[in-house]
Parts: structure tokens; C-alpha cells; sequence
């Protein structure tokens, strides 16, 4: 009986152990695996901008390609040429960019909201305001048929968790790259 208990213990141990070590080789990348972790801050740049980085237009970005790409970008924005950026040039910079997303922004809301074609949007092709409605309606959370600045950021906090962005930059609810859940519903 006791050979018994011992090889028993002795299977389970040895499932266990290599149970164990086939977990930590799946854990474990190879070594010239790419690392898992989060891509580098400069990746969506990279996207964002991609086709202007390729100048050969051969479908890919080398890192002389983006080297130039950096040169001409900060030559563009040193306007005084003193090979340096001074703060007023660098917010110029990026109120360059900014503008240029905003362009492409409004052009994509023209070209889906203009019903009449004629380039413009009138009152009556902007959608209505969600703060018409449902949203109100959950904002005003004493119902009394107004909503104050706490109700509406308790309002906004919770549509936010709801959505799972959980009150992160950039997340796709108010404040971020989405969804205009307050304003217009432009987007």
C-alpha cells in the first residue's frame, strides 16, 4: 500500500512539475521573439505619418527614411533657421498639425452630414445635441429639469466606466479621439 501512495505522489509531482515548466516556456518568448509589451510612444506617429516617411513609395519605412523625414520636419518648424526650436516655434508647430487634423476632421463631417451637397452644413443637417434627450435625462440626476456641473461630470464619469475607458486620455467618451457623447455628435 505504501508503494502505492509513493508512486502516486511521485506522478503528481511529476505532472506538476511539468505542468509547471510548460507554463514557463509559454511565458517565456523566444529570444529573438519580439518583446510583448506595449509598442513604443512613437509607433502612431510612425502610422500617422507613414506615407510621407516613404519616399521611395516602395510600401516601406527605413530608419534613414525616418531620420529625413525628422530633419525636414524640424527644419519646417525652425522658421527663424537658427537650428534650434524655441517654444513659440514649436507651438506653431503644433498648431500646424492640429489645424490639419481639424481639416480632415471637417471635411469627413461635411462629407457625411451635407445632404444637399453644397458644402456647408446648415442647422438643420448637424444632428442634434445628445444633451437633447437621454443624455439630459441621465444627467439630471434629481430630476428637476436641470443639470449642474456635478450631475453632468457624475454623468460623464459613468458613461465613461460604462464604455470601459474608465476616464483615460484618449479614450473614445468625452475628452477623447470619439465619440462626441456631449456636443454635437459630429464625429
Amino acid at each position: 500500500m505504501t508503494t502505492m501512495i509513493t508512486r502516486t505522489l511521485t506522478l503528481a509531482l511529476a505532472t506538476t512539475a511539468l505542468l509547471a515548466m510548460t507554463a514557463a516556456a509559454q511565458e517565456t518568448p523566444a529570444p529573438d521573439a519580439k518583446p510583448a509589451a506595449a509598442p513604443d510612444a512613437k509607433a502612431p506617429v510612425m502610422f500617422e505619418n507613414f506615407d510621407a516617411m516613404d519616399t521611395d513609395k516602395d510600401g516601406k519605412v527605413t530608419q534613414a527614411e525616418i531620420d529625413a523625414w525628422r530633419a525636414a520636419r524640424f527644419a519646417e518648424a525652425d522658421a527663424d533657421k537658427d537650428g534650434f526650436l524655441s517654444k513659440e516655434e514649436l507651438v506653431a508647430m503644433r498648431l500646424k498639425e492640429i489645424e490639419a487634423r481639424m481639416m480632415k476632421g471637417a471635411e469627413r463631417m461635411v462629407g457625411k452630414l451635407d445632404a444637399d451637397k453644397d458644402g456647408k452644413l446648415s442647422p438643420a443637417e448637424l444632428p442634434a445635441s445628445r444633451m437633447d434627450g437621454r443624455v439630459f435625462d441621465l444627467a439630471d440626476a434629481d430630476n428637476d429639469g436641470s443639470v449642474t456641473k456635478e450631475e453632468l461630470a457624475d454623468a460623464m464619469k459613468w458613461l465613461d466606466d460604462k464604455k470601459g475607458h474608465k476616464g483615460k486620455k484618449g479614450g473614445k467618451g468625452p475628452g477623447g479621439h470619439g465619440e462626441d457623447v456631449w456636443g454635437w455628435g459630429w464625429n
